[in-house]
């Protein structure tokens, strides 16, 4: 089994299976949210697909292994990037793909996200990277009612970002860092409420899985 996958896919599946508490206490996720994520099991991965990297690899591991877990897994991009993302992903015919195509100069197709949130509904988001969860939060939380999980994959940002990332953190329903260091970061510039903040390490064994 491939190891190499984000490390709070396993948080995650343990969270839903299992009914977490801590996920069941925030204040963005009810009872309610939790039972609809656990029998529908559909989520949403959603990040931008320039160029092949460390983003994306996460991206294509977690989806293939929630995929094997029985969940029904869509991978979404706001940009095309190079194409390795859905190509990669291709062997996995269970897995949905799609690109939003938006460019420097056509970024309004993001706004189509809307409309495929309101037709397949999505259980969960996760949504890596600052423009995706930005989008994930505002169209599918704000507009949706969708629960997000932002995951910020740096040690920093420049301060029009830190200002978006306040603003709309009362949209994200777990924000995931990499590193003690981000959490800092996470905790003093962009103001993460602790009951919200997870540091989970990119790239954990899959024994884990077996043994929360």
């Amino acid at each position: 089994m491939d190891v190499a996958f984000a490390g709070y896919a396993s948080w995650l599946i343990v969270a839903l299976a299992k009914g977490d508490d801590s996920l069941r206490a925030s204040q963005h996720v009810g009872h309610a949210d939790i039972i609809s994520c656990v029998e529908s099991r559909t989520i949403l991965l959603l990040t931008t697909a320039t160029l092949w990297g460390g983003t994306e690899n996460q991206v294509f591991h977690q989806a293939r292994h929630l995929s094997e877990r029985g969940f029904q897994v869509t991978v979404g991009t706001l940009a095309d990037g190079d194409g390795t993302l859905p190509r990669e992903l291709s062997a996995n015919p269970e897995i949905t793909t799609f690109s939003l195509h938006t460019t420097k100069r056509t970024p309004w197709r993001v706004m189509d996200l809307a409309i495929r949130l309101g037709e397949e509904r999505p259980s969960l988001i996760i949504a890596y990277l600052f423009h995706p969860y930005l989008v994930a939060r505002i169209l599918g939380r704000l507009f949706r009612r969708i629960p997000v999980i932002s995951s910020f994959r740096s040690g920093g940002q420049g301060k029009w970002r830190c200002f978006l990332d306040r603003l709309t953190m009362p949209l994200t329903d777990f924000f995931v860092v990499p590193s003690e260091d981000s959490a800092r970061f996470a905790r003093e510039e962009l103001k993460v409420p602790e009951k919200k903040l997870r540091v989970i390490p990119i790239g954990v064994d899959a024994e884990w899985l077996r043994s929360p």
